[in-house]
């Protein structure tokens, strides 16, 4: 029964109240950041390539991800990119020798699958940013069914009288 009512009284108004769950976004947006990041091209080298290596980071410095990629796959496949979003403890994980900064390069390192060469460049950094109520939807109806929850508990409390019986409290409570 109580998780019944929790469910109509809480979950279920949390995720069908469109308009609460704006009101209580536009009151709460200070906790909906997304931190810093940076856009990355993550370029993967075919083992084949590696002598190619250097020219290719040295090319890479100095060119966008497409100009590399004209550059060195004009006979065979060489070289892919795959650009991704990143915030700086993923990027520095999986590429420790990165500074962060534009146009930075990491060095080259053997893939996770060891198929590969691959490393990192920084095309962009964005700053910390406000999240829309799109983008943080989860994190906002998990903060609105918390709210909901505690202004139900305590609109019960304010209606009824209760009183905890200790003795009965305590000789529940494993010691």
């Amino acid at each position: 029964l109580l998780f019944e009512v929790t469910k109509q009284m809480v979950w279920d108004k949390a995720s069908k109240d469109t308009s609460g769950l704006a009101q209580f976004y536009e009151a709460h947006q200070g906790n909906y950041q997304s931190p810093e990041r940076a856009v990355v091209d993550i370029f993967r080298i075919v083992p084949s390539a590696a002598g190619k290596l250097n020219d290719i980071v040295n090319f890479t410095q100095e060119h966008s991800a497409d100009e590399v990629l004209k550059e060195f796959n004009q006979d065979d496949f060489v070289i892919g990119v795959e650009v991704k979003e990143m915030e700086k403890p993923d990027l520095e994980n999986y590429f420790r020798s990165i500074q962060w900064k534009e146009n930075a390069c990491s060095r080259p390192q053997s893939a996770n699958d060891g198929a590969a060469l691959t490393f990192a460049k920084i095309r962009e950094i964005k700053p910390a940013s406000q999240l829309t109520l799109k983008d943080a939807r989860g994190y906002v109806v998990a903060d609105y069914q918390d709210f909901l929850d505690k202004e139900w508990i305590e609109s019960l409390r304010d209606e009824y009288q209760y009183k905890i019986n200790h003795k009965v409290l305590e000789s529940i409570v494993v010691q």
